[in-house]
């Protein structure tokens, strides 16, 4: 009870000092707390501005990697056919054909196991990201 009674003392001796700091105590959670606030368009927690165009320059850097990614498989794919086309047009008769045929094959089966191994690594990114 002497110890309640000691802190109640000090409190009434420091009351303006107290009120101060409570007000402080209140004005920092309310600029924390009292944010705008709307839900992400990526994982629909709720964000406020800050970390909203944090996510957006995130998600603009992925979109910048991945219009990158494809532009460069397409430029291969292109060369590969482009080469297909001039080996085509160099042998005459059946074997240009077959010549031709051979390495757009590949290339169809090299594109076709690139979106495979991708899709496996999106699959794996996201199940690391529920973790």
């Amino acid at each position: 009870m002497n110890t309640l009674l000691c802190i109640f003392a000090w409190l009434r001796h420091n009351r303006y000092s107290v009120v101060a700091l409570i007000l402080c105590a209140i004005l920092i959670s309310g600029c924390t707390w009292l944010q705008p606030k709307a839900p992400s368009p990526l994982d629909g927690k709720m964000v406020n501005r800050y970390q909203l165009e944090a996510q957006r320059l995130e998600f603009n850097a992925k979109f910048t990697a991945a219009e990158k990614m494809i532009a460069a498989q397409d430029q291969v794919f292109s060369f590969v056919i482009d080469a297909a086309v001039a080996a085509a047009s160099t042998v005459p008769g059946p074997l240009g054909g077959l010549l031709a045929a051979i390495p757009t094959i590949a290339a169809v089966g090299i594109g076709l196991d690139n979106r495979r191994k991708n899709a496996v690594i999106t699959d794996l990114k996201a199940a690391r990201g529920k973790k």
